[in-house]
């Protein structure tokens, strides 16, 4: 039995780097799943204008899989220093699918942040990233 689990283990361990390199998704072992979906280059600014607090993200999110994914809409979540969420909004990018391989850059603001935060969290495709204000 140890040596199953030991097998098992391995697979992943080993195999999870190659499988991101070629763009395939490992399948899903004890919950854990390699992620289809890659959210890079991701900045985040927070500006004051007019009183208000405005809120500017924006990145690149990738298709790291051999097959062609929806592109939902990207959440948002401001939070503060301690972790608490101030303000969210949701951000549908201008095209529907992803084709393998395909990137696409985005950026989305907000004007109506009610104060100000300390970090940005993105959310799109099963994944996350996160950037300091």
């Amino acid at each position: 039995m140890l040596w199953l689990f030991a097998g098992l283990a391995a697979f992943f361990l080993i195999g999870q780097p190659f499988a991101y390199l070629s763009g395939r998704q490992l399948p899903s072992i004890f919950g854990v799943e390699a992620r289809p979906v890659e959210i890079s280059a991701l900045s985040a600014r927070q500006l004051l204008r007019g009183g208000r607090i405005a809120v500017s993200v924006e990145g690149r999110i990738t298709n790291r899989s051999d097959r062609t994914l929806p592109m939902n809409a990207i959440e948002v979540v401001v939070s503060q220093a301690q972790g608490h969420r101030i303000y969210g909004w949701s951000h549908r990018p201008a095209i529907a699918f992803l084709a393998p391989g395909q990137s696409i850059r985005f950026m989305t603001a907000h004007g109506e942040v009610p104060e100000a935060a300390a970090s940005v969290e993105i959310r799109a495709g099963g994944v996350s990233a996160s950037a300091r204000l």
